[in-house]
């Protein structure tokens, strides 16, 4: 006898299997600075423009190294560097043109100022010939005495000029003094003051008035008029002596 039971039971049919999914692909790995890379690449850029500009404003300048622990400058290729002396003014020209045996037009004014600014050169022979330059230049040295000075100028340019000058003494010019009560006198004889002023620089007290000019006699006593009161310098390094008195 047949199993009917049997033959009709069967195995239940196997149910298929989805494929399985494709694994996804890694999510990218987060960036540290999204930016990082944008500034970088302008500071790259800044610093070649510095580098660059920095450059260009040496080269025209000069350039320094160090050798031995000394700093050493030298110039830069193609560029040389000539300091320029500042241009003498008309000023200096005007003293660089005296010579010695000159005559000026200038005195003292009372006031221990000169009575120009500048020289002015006219004939030793003029009434205007106050003084006589006896020597001229930037190393010029000169005399001490009555009626003798020196006049120095520095120009613009650095070089300086000395004149030695000497009164040019005529009778009937005229200066200050201070008188003391024992009659002594003391005076600037580079002055010259006008005759017919009332006033008298401070520390004076007198105009005294020229009489006359003269050589030093042999014996080296000076003499003026006797019938009026007088005083007397010796001048010229003692070689003439001027009489003056009271106007």
């Amino acid at each position: 006898m047949f199993d009917c039971s049997a033959s009709s039971t069967r195995a239940p049919a196997a149910r298929p299997r989805p494929a399985p999914k494709a694994p996804s692909p890694p999510a990218p790995a987060p960036r540290k600075d999204s930016s990082g890379g944008g500034w970088l690449f302008v500071l790259l850029v800044v610093g070649a423009i510095l580098y660059v500009a920095n450059n260009l404003d040496t080269s025209s300048t000069t350039s320094s190294s160090t050798a031995g622990g000394a700093s050493v400058t030298r110039p830069s290729p193609g560029y040389a560097y000539t300091p320029r002396r500042p241009t003498p003014s008309a000023e200096d020209l005007a003293f660089r043109a005296v010579r010695a045996g000159d005559c000026l037009d200038v005195y003292d004014d009372g006031y221990d100022r000169w009575s120009r600014p500048v020289p002015v050169r006219v004939d030793c022979d003029s009434a205007s010939a106050y003084v006589h330059v006896g020597r001229a230049g930037p190393a010029a040295t000169c005399e001490t005495g009555a009626g003798r000075d020196r006049w120095s100028h520095y120009g613009d340019d650095g070089v300086r000029t000395v004149l030695c000058l000497s009164r040019q003494f005529r009778t009937g010019q005229c200066f200050t003094a201070g008188i003391d009560r024992e009659g002594r006198a003391s005076a600037n004889l580079m002055e010259i003051w006008n005759c017919s002023h009332d006033r008298v620089p401070k520390g004076r007290t007198h105009i005294l008035q020229i009489t006359g000019h003269y050589r030093m006699p042999s014996g080296g006593s000076p003499r003026c008029d006797e019938n009026t009161r007088y005083w007397t310098w010796e001048v010229n390094g003692g070689r003439s002596y001027i009489c003056a008195r009271v106007v």
